[in-house]
């Protein structure tokens, strides 16, 4: 027994008085009249006085049918605070039968596996989040190898280059020994893994291109500044006959646009057409995505405002094709998210050479 709860007591948190030696996130049980032992988790630890109060977060317990549900009332004042057992933590926890999750590691300080379902995991938006250096790339990686080895297809936005390393082996040594005691080997996805990119800066990289043919709606989330309402107008009233259109389409018709503000507008035309990432003959959307792949979009050496663009419309088409099915079901990792969907996704001033 490590103390036993003391104070105001919640149904989400409570304090105990440490009458053990203990440590913060070590994870404790408590007996509950209702439910039986309940796992809960040490947050926080203070010693005031002489006297040592551990700060405590109610995880959870296991119903009849074997679903985690949170507590309807609180502990007992002076209820038996226990570290708890492998077991039990296991019971609340751990993934019944490893080959339908993803192996991410053991639980820090016990030598319990953990692995995350996938089948959830991989049909619901996932976000990983902490500060810089925590580890939330490596995170990533790890849970991107284990969705590879089961063949789902993958498509990686990769801002600094970070995940082109999975195609090798891990050769460092004090990895290596890290992983021998967890009993794991050092892999490489080289057959997986196609990277997409500038060629000029990363030389394994394929030069990625997108499709040029646009509908009306698509446009405006490209164009790298602000319309005025007199240019929108523009816009659409030049494009209201097209179902369909490339860059040489539009400028076509709106130089026959008897307007002065229509240059501002050709000149934005003509800015995305020099980005040099359209083309009419684009990479192929099902070769990014397909069975047993892992595209990288690798945007070393690629300035941010490219990336927006790029990310805006790979992701767009993406969606359309997936929703006429004309592509697999894929799993999509965006680091960075931040820079891709801020608060206005472009700069308001149009800058020109």
């Amino acid at each position: 027994m490590l103390g036993r709860i003391s104070g105001k007591i919640t149904t989400t948190k409570f304090s105990f008085l440490v009458e053990q030696e203990t440590k913060k996130f070590e994870y404790i049980q408590v007996y509950h009249r209702d439910v039986g032992h309940v796992l809960c988790q040490i947050i926080e630890i203070i010693r005031n006085n002489g006297v040592t109060t551990a700060m405590c977060h109610v995880l959870g317990y296991k119903d009849e049918s074997n679903q985690i549900k949170s507590l309807r009332q609180p502990f007992e004042p002076d209820a038996e605070v226990e570290i708890a057992d492998d077991n039990f933590i296991k019971e609340i926890i751990k993934l019944s039968g490893d080959t339908k999750g993803a192996f991410i590691g053991n639980l820090d300080g016990r030598d319990i596996p953990i692995y995350l379902d996938l089948q959830n995991l991989l049909t619901k938006h996932v976000s990983i989040l902490a500060k810089s250096g925590a580890g939330k790339s490596y995170c990533v990686g790890v849970l991107l190898e284990e969705i590879i080895e089961k063949n789902v297809p993958l498509l990686i936005i990769d801002p600094h280059g970070e995940y082109g390393s999975m195609k090798f082996k891990n050769t460092n040594d004090k990895e290596l020994a890290i992983l021998k005691k967890y009993g794991l080997n050092a892999k490489g996805f080289s057959r997986n893994i196609v990277e997409y990119g500038n060629p000029d800066v990363v030389s394994s990289a394929k030069k990625l291109t997108l499709s040029n043919e646009f509908k009306p709606r698509e446009l405006f989330g490209l164009l790298p500044s602000k319309l005025s309402s007199s240019q929108e107008a523009l816009l659409y009233s030049a494009m209201k006959s097209l179902d369909s259109f490339n860059f040489d389409d539009l400028r076509k018709v709106l130089m026959e646009e008897n307007a002065p503000n229509k240059w501002h507008v050709i000149s934005m035309i003509d800015y995305l057409e020099e980005l040099g990432i359209f083309s009419d003959s684009p990479v192929p959307l099902n070769e990014l995505i397909q069975s047993g792949r892992c595209s990288i979009i690798n945007f070393k050496g690629i300035s941010p405002e490219i990336q927006d663009i790029m990310v805006s419309r790979l992701l767009s088409c993406l969606f359309e094709e997936r929703k006429k099915n004309n592509i697999p079901p894929f799993f999509c990792v965006l680091e960075e998210t931040h820079n891709y969907c801020p608060e206005k996704s472009f700069s308001s001033t149009f800058k020109t050479n």
